[in-house]
């Protein structure tokens, strides 16, 4: 059976008007102002750097503290707001930084290469 597209336009529009409805009577979002999970004692670290099996707490302990997210809304709270950055020949942007934190790791690895280059420039 096909729907005359009038009907569905209308359904269309009063889809539109009630999502818009519902969503402006939904109340204004909280922000947390400091959320983590609680860090590790000294007695924790010395434990964790020794090599043997580790209690059941601890191990849990661990496992929170390396999959909770670390939240602070200070500054947010604070009224700082992110200022939009527009490009001219982009228009709005969004810059996005990467950090390799393991760029050190390979040390050992990368000191024969840059010996091979100093000889190739020679």
């Amino acid at each position: 059976m096909k729907t005359p597209a009038r009907l569905t336009f209308a359904h269309f529009l009063m889809a539109i008007a009630l999502g818009s409805i519902a969503t402006s009577a939904l109340p204004a979002q909280e922000y947390v102002r400091d959320s983590e999970p609680r860090l590790f004692s000294y007695d924790e670290l010395v434990e964790l750097s020794k090599d043997q099996a580790m209690s059941h707490e601890l191990a849990e302990k661990l496992r929170l503290v390396t999959t909770t997210p670390f939240i602070n809304n200070e500054a947010y709270l604070g009224g700082a707001r992110a200022k939009p950055l527009g490009v001219a020949t982009l228009g709005p942007s969004l810059r996005v930084a990467f950090w390799n934190i393991e760029r050190g790791s390979s040390k050992a690895l990368q000191k024969p290469i840059q010996r091979e280059k100093a000889q190739s420039h020679q």
